[in-house]
């Protein structure tokens, strides 16, 4: 089925940020968004981008399960981890400081121990590789990475998931003049 365009372009306001979520389910099921790689562009003092400490992997397959589980500070991983969200724009004021402006890539998978969804950043995954390290991560998505073609060889042929988070201070004199 092909993709369905929106007459008139939905705006949807909500008090707490991860209450958007059920709307973008409601457009990717709908077709009007596509089911896996949007990018995603979050105006914010803060990033949001934390992943429920004890979720279990599994959950993102069950959209209500999920919309119980996550919560302000929480919910734009787990859309990352399911595929729907790919490269995340964070838009922030100067004073935020949570993350450095610039472009970070971290990989994203189920903890081969645990279950749960776990995170890395893609410089600290490699420097462990480097050195003969196994991050306890089974990523079985698919990697932006070409070095890799998609498959870590480490990892019996499994293919990792990542997303790019790129992080972006607004100059101070925007303040002004909104």
């Amino acid at each position: 089925m092909s993709r369905k365009y929106f007459a008139e372009t939905p705006v949807y306001i909500v008090e707490n940020h991860d209450e958007i979520l059920p709307f973008v389910y409601r457009c990717l099921g709908s077709k009007h968004l596509p089911f896996e790689g949007n990018t995603f562009i979050h105006l914010d003092s803060h990033p949001d981008m934390l992943i429920p400490k004890d979720m279990q992997a599994d959950v993102v397959w069950d959209k209500n399960e999920l919309f119980d589980e996550i919560s302000i500070e929480n919910w734009m991983l787990p859309a990352a981890y399911a595929g729907h969200l790919k490269h995340l724009i964070w838009v922030k004021p100067p004073w935020a400081t949570q993350m450095q402006d610039g472009v970070s890539t971290f990989l994203i998978g189920k903890h081969k121990d645990n279950g749960c969804i776990r995170y890395v950043h893609f410089d600290i995954w490699r420097y462990l590789r480097q050195r003969g390290k196994r991050p306890g991560h089974d990523f079985f998505r698919f990697i932006l990475n070409k070095q890799t073609n998609g498959k870590d060889p480490n990892f019996n042929g499994a293919s990792l998931f990542c997303t790019h988070i790129v992080s972006y201070s607004y100059p101070e004199n925007c303040q002004k003049n909104v």
